[in-house]
């Protein structure tokens, strides 16, 4: 049952074409086009795909579709024609919007489940979509969270350049601020424009919040050498993984903020459940903090486990990755981590991507940490490549920075000899302009050990 208040709704600015709406239009049109979907039939357990992009259209019909108590399916529009029909297939979608088109779904609108709120696809370029399937209670969970955990004053004039089809940029960075009645600032996701003169958006707009991922962050310190000239910014979230703690104190210094966080979230778990307080640095590499309305625990190998109100109902249609994943009340994140005694969470990395040389464990994400502080080093992946006696041997591709001619692969590998244990110093080295990443600025590490050779 849909128990979301929209009464305290903020306005929304669009960055590029500096279109505007105020709250009391954003409720307006909301609320009229919620009765005109009525109208055509749409209802609890009924989806509704948005296919917008980033736009105040966008909000408008997912503001609406969920005042009749349907399922919204935010979709990426920067997908293949191909992978969003696979999508809407898949979904069993009943409507698409923009464009008003009803789909005759396989599936009887008796065998829905009325809990369903959202569905976050992270894939659909081939085969079925993966999903996840998150509750009105989970949805309304993750912001009662958020609002306990941060000061609603940081977050009066939010920026978002994220992507609107996953948790973090949607739930996180937009609809927790818009819903307590921020003023949302949205741009272009991953727009080399809107990043390289967000110094000038901040200052003209007067930004208090931006949440981000590092692949930004790595973007503006290389190639956007002005900050803001003032000191607006009351918080910055860092999320999808901890930044290094060397480019972390640059971003920090490059946006004048004194609350710039690494949090912790997950798209099963509707985005941030961890965050440091107020009065903590960032103490150490991959440090994230204390629990924000969620349990932890560590298990065998250091899995971390979470309970959480926010967790989503399941995985789309995929009930052996559920009964992997869901033991109970607690889900598994597949993040090894440790707990110290005053409860905070550091990050070691991800168990589908440890590697394993001649029995001996690497996780890539530390490794990266450390390679990270090497001199004139502004981007590094580090991979497994398949070795026919040790199983597997640790390969890294590498963007120097631009300032810095003299550093090379060889040197940096001289560099990693001095420093490190010979098992954990990679054996094959690639030099990169950039790394590829997703389309959510992760890394895409098949792809890097693809170029590789692997």
């Amino acid at each position: 049952m849909n128990r979301l208040r929209f009464n305290t709704l903020g306005q929304i600015t669009e960055i590029e074409s500096t279109k505007s709406i105020t709250s009391i239009e954003l409720l307006s049109q909301s609320q009229k086009k919620a009765a005109l979907l009525h109208r055509q039939g749409i209802g609890p357990g009924q989806r509704v795909a948005l296919s917008h992009g980033t736009s105040i259209e966008f909000f408008i019909d997912l503001l609406a579709t969920w005042m009749t108590g349907a399922c919204a399916v935010p979709l990426d529009s920067r997908l293949p024609d191909l992978a969003l029909r696979n999508i809407i297939a898949e979904a069993n979608i009943d409507l698409i919007l923009p464009g008003n088109d009803f789909f005759s779904s396989t599936l009887p609108l008796l065998n829905r489940d009325p809990r369903e709120a959202l569905i976050l696809f992270t894939s659909g370029i081939s085969g079925a979509p993966k999903g996840v399937v998150h509750s009105w209670t989970s949805v309304e969970a993750k912001f009662s969270a958020l609002a306990n955990a941060i000061p609603l004053t940081d977050i009066q004039k939010t920026l978002c350049m994220l992507p609107l089809h996953f948790g973090h940029g949607l739930l996180a960075n937009s609809l927790f601020p818009l819903l307590h009645g921020a003023h949302l600032y949205i741009g272009k996701p991953f727009h080399d424009e809107t990043i390289l003169s967000l110094g000038e958006i901040i200052d003209l707009h007067q930004i208090s919040f931006l949440s981000s991922v590092p692949a930004i962050w790595k973007y503006i310190l290389q190639f956007s050498a002005s900050g803001p000239l003032e000191a607006s910014l009351r918080r910055v979230h860092c999320a999808s993984e901890p930044l290094p703690k060397k480019i972390w104190h640059q971003a920090r210094e490059w946006s004048r903020s004194q609350q710039f966080k690494n949090v912790y979230g997950l798209t099963e778990t509707a985005s941030w459940i961890a965050g440091p307080d107020d009065d903590q640095a960032n103490e150490a590499e991959g440090f994230i903090g204390k629990p924000w309305g969620a349990e932890f625990r560590t298990c065998e190998l250091g899995l971390l486990h979470v309970k959480t109100n926010s967790l989503m109902l399941g995985y789309w249609q995929n009930h052996q990755l559920n009964a992997t994943a869901i033991d109970g009340e607690w889900f598994n994140t597949g993040d090894q981590a440790s707990i110290d005694s005053a409860g905070n969470i550091s990050l070691r990395g991800r168990k589908q991507n440890v590697i394993n040389c001649s029995g001996i464990k690497v996780f890539p994400e530390e490794l990266e940490l450390f390679l990270t502080s090497a001199p004139g080093v502004s981007d590094i992946a580090v991979v497994p490549l398949d070795h026919k006696i040790s199983g597997q041997e640790i390969a890294a591709a590498v963007v120097f920075a631009s300032s810095d001619a003299q550093m090379s692969c060889s040197r940096l590998e001289e560099w990693c000899r001095e420093r490190l244990p010979p098992h954990q110093v990679p054996r094959r080295w690639l030099a990169l302009e950039n790394l590829p990443r997703t389309n959510r600025g992760k890394l895409d590490r098949r792809k890097i050990i693809g170029l590789l050779g692997g």
